[in-house]
C-alpha cells in the first residue's frame, strides 16, 4: 500500500468514511456507505460526486497539434471546434487498440488527452517516439498540478451553477463540450461529458477547498450530494442510462 499514489483529498475520505482500496497503482475510496449500494439509486434523483484525480492528463501543443491527435485517434479529429471534446480510442499504425480515452480541443494548436492512469506512462512514451520518428511539431507534455472531480445526477447542474468559484459563469450547454473559467486567477477547465454530468479539473492548491465548496453548494440548495467511491463510478461507466423515477 505505501507504494500506492493518493490523491490530495486522501486524508478527506478517510475522515468521511471511505472504505479505501487499490486501484491502477492508486489508493482509492472504493465506496463510502452500504458497499456502495445506496450510490447506486442516488444518481436518479440526487447528485453524485467522485474524486477523478487519478486519471491522467496529457497535453499536445504546437503547430501539428490537430495533426499529431488525428494521427493517433480513430474519430475525424478535424470535425472538432474549440471547445469540443471527443471520446475516442486511440490506435497505432497496424490497428491495435491502445487505450480509450478523452480528447479535448482548446486551440488549433492545443489538445489534451484524459487516460487511465495505468496507461498515462505507456501513452506518454507512445507519444514522445511518435514525435521523435515522425517529426510531428508538438511539445508533449504531463501535467501534474491538478485535480478533477465528476458531478452526476439529475442536479448536478444545480450543484456547479450555485458553488462560488463557478456561481454566475456559463457552463458548457452541449454534451462533449467545455469551458475554460479562471476563479482565483487559476485555469479551471469544466467539461459536460453527459447530460447530468460534469468534470472540473482545477489546481491543486485548492482542491480540498473546491470539493467543500460543492457540499456546502448542495446543502444550501437542500440538494443530498454523496461522495463516492471509484466502485460506483466504474458501474455508471458500464450502465451510463439510468432510469429516473417518475
Amino acid at each position: 500500500m505505501d507504494t500506492l499514489k493518493k490523491t490530495p483529498l486522501h486524508d478527506w475520505h478517510i475522515r468521511n468514511g471511505a472504505t479505501m482500496g487499490a486501484f491502477e497503482g492508486w489508493l482509492l475510496p472504493l465506496w463510502y456507505r452500504d458497499d456502495g449500494r445506496k450510490e447506486s439509486f442516488a444518481a436518479q434523483n440526487e447528485a453524485l460526486i467522485f474524486d477523478n484525480s487519478y486519471l491522467g492528463i496529457i497535453s499536445v501543443r504546437g503547430l501539428d497539434a490537430g495533426k499529431f491527435a488525428q494521427n493517433v485517434s480513430v474519430k475525424d479529429i478535424g470535425a472538432l471546434n474549440m471547445g469540443d471534446l471527443e471520446q475516442t480510442f486511440l490506435t497505432k499504425k497496424d490497428g491495435r487498440i491502445v487505450d480509450h480515452v478523452t480528447i479535448s480541443k482548446s486551440s488549433n494548436t492545443r489538445f489534451f488527452f484524459t487516460v487511465s492512469a495505468n496507461m498515462v506512462a505507456k501513452i506518454h512514451a507512445w507519444f514522445l517516439e511518435l514525435q521523435r520518428t515522425e517529426s510531428f511539431d508538438v511539445n508533449i507534455t504531463l501535467p501534474d498540478d491538478y485535480v478533477i472531480f465528476e458531478v452526476h445526477g439529475s442536479f448536478a447542474e444545480d450543484v456547479l451553477h450555485k458553488t462560488d468559484m463557478i456561481h454566475n459563469q456559463i457552463l458548457p450547454e452541449k454534451k462533449n463540450s467545455f469551458v475554460v473559467l479562471a476563479p482565483y486567477g487559476h485555469t479551471m477547465v469544466v467539461l459536460r461529458t453527459g447530460k447530468d454530468r460534469f468534470e472540473v479539473i482545477y489546481t491543486k492548491k485548492f482542491a480540498e477547498a473546491l470539493w467543500e465548496e460543492f457540499f456546502t453548494s448542495a446543502k444550501n440548495s437542500e440538494i443530498s450530494l454523496l461522495p463516492c467511491g471509484v466502485t460506483m463510478r466504474e458501474a455508471l461507466r458500464l450502465s451510463p442510462f439510468i432510469e429516473k423515477k417518475g
